[in-house]
């Protein structure tokens, strides 16, 4: 069964899904989910909510859209943003830049909120989209890949001291490839939310030790997938996730890679627990006539 709900067509242009996050929309207890879109051609596209039934399946999809006239809202993610206990959905608008809150009723339906600016001046394009309480007051708060020409940031938003919703831009850390759309926040092993950026043009991931007020001092690190045991480097790199794969305690980094020629799967590199990872990494290869494999996040699954 096809559950998606194709958005209004207008004009010309591929209409194709891009992010998605899962959550508790409507309160019985089973995850339901967002998808954010996005068209060729064209520049509207909102996202879609499926909220699931008992049985597995899910329902059919409801669109949502701002009030402005063109947006592409690509990105999603899930939390509690207003602190009144129901979820709600952060989207990021890859055409006119910055965060649209769209907030939950509880009943798996939204009403679009406030937008926040991810940049102090210019114009942006704004993708990737991570929760994670930064600055430790138990809130939570957002990070977003900006790119802008051949320039490209993390901005991060706080919440306010209430947990009401009221984000404000703290900072924009400066990434050194502009090749950025995917963002992981995870304890690398600091204690800290800390936060990892993909870059595929340079075959690296960025990553961004927290200082639990909000800050990232030490700017970005990267872990080179340049010493791939495959035999040369690991290719365009696109989704990272954290976890203790070898059971030593420390956190790892997996991270999916799609260069649709030599190096596609998934490549591990081992923590030492400080944030920093061993520099060879390995590929387990998954590359197929018949398949190609995409990673989903695990902040895909659950966010504040």
């Amino acid at each position: 069964m096809n559950y998606y709900a194709q958005p209004t067509q207008i004009g010309n242009g591929l209409l194709y899904s891009v992010g998605i996050a899962s959550g508790d929309f409507n309160g019985d207890g089973i995850p339901d989910f967002v998808v954010g879109n996005a068209k060729s051609g064209g520049h509207v596209a909102g996202f879609t909510v499926f909220l699931s039934n008992p049985d597995g399946s899910m329902q059919p999809g409801v669109n949502y859209a701002p009030v402005t006239a063109t947006y592409e809202l690509e990105y999603v993610a899930v939390g509690d943003f207003n602190g009144d206990g129901k979820l709600d959905i952060a989207v990021t608008d890859a055409l006119n830049g910055g965060v649209q809150i769209f907030t939950g009723n509880g009943d798996g339906t939204f009403t679009p909120g406030a937008t926040f600016a991810t940049e102090t001046t210019g114009t942006y394009t704004s993708l990737g989209i991570v929760v994670g309480d930064f600055n430790g007051d138990g809130h939570p708060d957002l990070a977003v890949v900006d790119v802008a020409g051949t320039s490209a940031d993390v901005g991060i938003l706080l919440n306010d001291a209430q947990g009401l919703g009221n984000f404000a831009l703290k900072t924009n850390l400066t990434l050194s490839n502009v090749s950025a759309a995917e963002i992981t926040a995870a304890d690398l092993g600091n204690n800290q939310t800390d936060l990892l950026v993909p870059l595929s043009g340079a075959d690296t991931v960025a990553v961004f030790l927290g200082k639990g007020d909000g800050t990232f001092p030490n700017g970005e690190s990267d872990v080179s997938l340049a010493n791939c045991v495959s035999g040369g480097a690991c290719l365009q790199p696109i989704e990272a996730a954290v976890a203790d794969v070898n059971g030593d305690g420390k956190p790892d980094l997996l991270v999916t890679v799609d260069d649709q020629t030599t190096s596609q799967g998934v490549v591990v590199a081992l923590g030492n627990g400080d944030g920093t990872f061993q520099s060879t990494v390995k590929l387990f290869s998954v590359l197929t006539a018949e398949r190609q494999f995409r990673g989903a996040r695990s902040e895909r699954s659950q966010d504040c």
